[in-house]
């Protein structure tokens, strides 16, 4: 009996003893310490378990490692200042090659010395993924990926530096097949004899985020970032310093980055794209910036074919030997932009914008301010018709077309635009038309001037737009044609307004060719439904060309209160005039049902009364609030109170 009950009681321990091995958690794996434990890493790693960390301490450790495929941490002690990996030209420095994954961890080290033909300082292969933080990668060279190299695989690269490094492709980074994660990174001063001096992409998509691309190189494509049929998203990016023969800051080729928040300032490109040079590709680009960058084409930005969109982007101070300072899009390109300004920019041709063989972009509520050219200071066209609405030309200087020049069947369509203070210093000081027939509905042209001919509008040998319901106002020129200019040319010009120009003759539109009707022509014009009478713009002064309309309350006295106030009719005597035979649709037009002359004839802004009360605090109505409102409201301080 005794042996049986024995035997029960080591059968319970037993199973108490498995039960325990069950349920208790394994301890956490062991750290190893080099060179205290092993002389070397690789040593260190061959004898470590997955779960293990590899503590390494401060040195130069002349070796190539290989993670075998384990799960382990491998860290540096003193950080990457302090601590290194050096080849020694042995071929990859570090491998990933057996389908790690995150878990493998790569952390503080400088990995230098690697040379091989993909990836001299890491080489990540077949699906391997790890974690690779803290690292400094520099002087490492390759054919491809001097830093790095991965194919198959996607690391998460984060707080690394990647310095100094070579290869025909991707000096610093190259990604086939690939989607890595790369944030809060440096690329600086990495070259390659091809492509993508900093990053070169091979239909892969990484993630690129707050990283800084600047004195990067590249012989051939992509100084700083190079994309070939590849779908990056790159956020928060500067790319400053980089250049390339083509793209300085990035070129893409067949394909379609997402570039939101980016600088690409001070790149330069020795032909096309000193900030970005897109080749058949369809890039995304949302609030970013180009500035002061350089090229032969495009100096901020280079796109040929394809439509790329570019959203809320500044394109400020850069600069193109021959054509299109901010911008250049040539053969079937057919961009879309929005919400973009251009500001200072300069070349020959187009210092804003050149479009030219066919490029077809849209371009809407687009400002083109101070930017310079010898044609086209805002805008050169040639061989192309783009589609340009609610944009503004201000400021703009040439010698032929100072805020937008039209060459060669370039029938531009121009609606809802404002050219303002723009100078051609010989012909076309808002825009000048050579053999090309745009089409011009609702825009204004003032205060623009031309040192000849046509300082709003100058139209050349066989030009022959269509303009409808425009205003041009206070426009010079120093010999003929103060708001439009025709020579050898028949526009035809409709329900427009043509008063307050001058010029040594014909002040307001030179004769020949012209067709005008239902337009209001200072001076008098023959044609059916002209006129000849003052327009009573609502604040010419101030650039306001809306009509004035209705019945307003003229203020006698601006300093008595509001009593003081009469009833005036101050009607334009364009409203209603405008062609009977045009269909305003759901348009708003004057009380006589007729569409009115003028830029705001046929749009939402069809006119104004003489009063307008609708910026609070405006007590006499000016359209301002200044001391005199004060005034008036002091004088009249508890008027209408009763004491108590």
């Amino acid at each position: 009996m005794n042996g049986r009950k024995n035997l029960g009681i080591r059968l319970a321990i037993c199973v108490l003893i498995l039960a325990l091995a069950v349920t208790v958690p394994a301890a956490d794996g062991a750290t190893i310490h080099v060179p205290a434990d092993f002389n070397s890493i690789q040593a260190a790693i061959d004898d470590a378990n997955d779960g293990d960390e590899i503590e390494v301490a401060p040195g130069t450790y002349n070796e190539a490692i290989n993670f075998n495929g384990k799960a382990v941490r491998l860290y540096s002690s003193g950080g990457p200042d302090f601590t290194t990996i050096d080849g020694t030209g042995y071929y990859h420095v570090v491998q990933c090659v057996s389908g790690e994954d995150a878990n493998t961890v790569l952390e503080g080290f400088t990995i230098t010395g690697g040379y091989a033909t993909y990836g001299g300082g890491m080489y990540n292969h077949t699906s391997s993924s790890p974690t690779v933080t803290n690292c400094t990668f520099s002087a490492n060279a390759a054919e491809g990926g001097g830093g790095m190299y991965n194919n198959n695989s996607s690391p998460a690269v984060t707080n690394c530096t990647f310095n100094g490094n070579t290869a025909n492709s991707g000096g610093g980074m190259c990604n086939e097949y690939s989607n890595p994660t790369v944030t809060n990174c440096t690329f600086t001063g990495n070259s390659a004899d091809y492509f993508g001096g900093g990053m070169w992409n091979w239909e892969s998509s990484p993630s690129v985020s707050n990283c800084t691309f600047s004195g990067n190189k590249a012989i051939e494509l992509g100084g700083g970032m190079y994309c070939d049929s590849s779908s990056p998203t790159v956020t928060n990016c500067t790319f400053i310093g980089n250049s390339a023969y083509f793209g300085g800051g990035m070129g893409n080729d067949s394909s379609s980055p997402t570039v939101t928040n980016c600088t690409f300032s001070d790149n330069t490109s020795t032909y096309d794209g000193g900030g970005m040079c897109n080749n058949s590709s369809d890039p995304n680009m949302t609030n970013c910036t180009f500035s002061s960058n350089s090229a032969s084409c495009g100096g901020g930005m280079y796109n040929f074919k394809h439509s790329p969109t570019v959203t809320n982007c500044t394109f400020s101070d850069n600069s193109a030997n021959e054509s299109g300072g901010g911008m250049y899009n040539v053969s079937r390109c057919y961009a879309n932009l929005f919400n973009c300004t251009f500001s200072n920019n300069r070349a020959s041709y187009g210092g804003g914008m050149e479009n030219h063989s066919g490029a077809s972009p849209t371009m809407t509520n687009c400002t083109f301010i101070d930017n310079s050219a010898c044609y086209g200071g805002g805008i050169d066209n040639d061989e192309s018709i783009p589609t340009v609405i609610e944009c503004t030309f201000s400021g703009n200087s040439a010698d032929y077309g100072g805020g937008m020049c039209n060459w060669d069947d370039s029938n531009t369509m121009v609606t809802n635009c404002t050219f303002s203070g723009n100078q051609a210093y010989d012909y076309g000081g808002g825009m000048g038309n050579d053999s090309s027939s745009p089409t011009l509905t609702n825009c204004t042209f003032s205060q623009n001037t031309a040192g000849t001919n046509g300082g709003g509008l100058e139209n050349w040998t066989g030009s022959n737009p269509t303009v409808t319901n425009c205003t041009f106002s206070q426009n010079s020129a120093d010999t003929s044609g103060g708001g439009m200019f025709n020579y050898q040319s028949s526009p035809t010009v409709t329900n427009c307004i043509l008063w307050g120009n001058t010029a040594p003759t014909y002040p307001q539109i030179e004769p020949l060719g012209a067709s005008v009707s239902y337009s209001d022509v200072q001076g008098g014009w023959t044609g059916l439904g002209n006129i000849n009478a003052e327009p009573l713009f609502f604040g010419s002064a101030i650039n306001d060309f809306h009509l004035k309309s209705e019945f307003g309350r003229v203020n006698t006295d601006p300093f008595m209160p509001y009593g003081s106030w009469s009833v005036d009719t101050v009607t334009s005597p364009c409203i209603d005039a405008g062609d009977p035979n045009m269909d305003v649709g759901n348009e708003p037009e004057g009380n006589g049902g007729r569409i009115n002359m003028g830029r705001y004839g046929g749009t939402y802004q069809a006119s104004k009364s003489s009063y307008v009360e609708t910026i609070e605090g405006d007590v006499n109505g000016d359209g301002k609030v200044d001391f005199l409102d004060f005034s008036i409201m002091a004088g009249n301080w508890l008027a209408g109170t009763e004491p108590e």
